[in-house]
């Protein structure tokens, strides 16, 4: 596996963003092929549904029941 050094690795090993590092020589072909449309076919993490807030409160109220 690659290093994924991001504060998100699983939105690059699901397909939806690129990490190119530091390099700027990567950067001009990285652009090219954003602006030519030819990105990967991404999707939406498992969770990233917008309601972990629903999620963590009913984790809390689970906990906080059994004391």
């Amino acid at each position: 596996m690659i290093g994924l050094d991001t504060e998100r690795p699983e939105t690059i090993t699901i397909g939806t963003n690129e990490l190119i590092g530091t390099d700027p020589s990567k950067l001009p072909p990285a652009l090219a092929r954003l602006m030519a449309r030819q990105w990967n076919k991404g999707a939406i993490p498992p969770k990233w549904d917008g309601k972990a807030a629903e999620r963590i409160v009913e984790h809390l109220e689970r906990v906080l029941a059994r004391k």
